[in-house]
């Protein structure tokens, strides 16, 4: 059993056990003088709260949203996302209120038009990614403000982002309401996908060339990180046998 490694331009395999080997042994010593600080989340406000759980749920996927109310676009960006299941085939993304209570322009759009895009982020977009989750007002279009460009769907209103490697189609499924309303609530959107579009380079048979695509994801506090270091575990308790 081996564990393949690769980060840019360099590949390299190692044992599986001589790396765990030596994992585990740092581990220990380190545990061995190991102690607690236990936080009671009942006695600490909602930016603590939320401070804490995204510093500790990480790395966090980024899903740059595009919907559109059928006159102006919008994309924004939320790392409170992952995938759910292949039957039907769907993702989530938890979208979060204003400090007021308000709903924000994605959560009104999707809503309303039951349609909204993700779409993959990279190193090469982080920039405009990262602009585009200033808190614009709903007469804003924000890929004129970021630069991105809007291309039509093939099956939904929702416009996608070309500079976008992988772009999701979705069609709202549900909506779960979490929380008072209030700040610090949100709203779960599951979306089934519809239908995907791949950039040549990173699309082969049925595969993902991931090597080929710097994926950003977020971390805790402002931090960011790029997926560097990619490596695959192929042994006999886990395979695509199992999917």
């Amino acid at each position: 059993d081996r564990v393949s490694t690769q980060s840019t331009g360099y590949k390299e395999t190692r044992s599986l056990f001589r790396v765990v080997k030596r994992r585990n042994s740092h581990q220990a010593k380190q545990q061995k003088n190991t102690s607690f600080v236990s936080v009671d989340f009942a006695t600490i406000n909602n930016i603590e709260r939320y401070r804490l759980i995204c510093s500790s749920v990480i790395p966090r996927p980024i899903a740059l949203i595009s919907t559109t109310d059928g006159k102006i676009n919008n994309i924004a960006p939320m790392s409170f996302y992952n995938a759910v299941c292949s039957q039907p085939p769907s993702i989530m993304v938890s979208l979060t209120r204003f400090k007021d209570g308000r709903k924000k322009d994605t959560l009104i759009n999707i809503e309303n038009t039951k349609h909204f895009v993700v779409n993959h982020v990279t190193l090469d977009i982080i920039e405009q990614t990262y602009k585009s989750s200033a808190e614009y007002g709903p007469e804003i279009d924000e890929f004129e403000v970021t630069g991105l460009t809007p291309i039509p769907s093939l099956k939904i209103s929702a416009p996608r982002v070309k500079e976008s490697p992988i772009q999701m189609e979705c069609e709202l499924y549900k909506a779960i309401e979490i929380g008072d309303g209030f700040e610090g609530s949100s709203t779960i959107v599951v979306g089934k996908i519809v239908q995907m579009h791949f950039m040549k380079e990173v699309y082969s048979d049925g595969h993902i060339n991931s090597s080929m695509i710097n994926t950003v994801s977020r971390l805790g506090g402002m931090g960011y990180g790029s997926a560097e270091l990619k490596f695959e575990i192929n042994r006999s308790e886990w395979t695509e046998k199992n999917w």
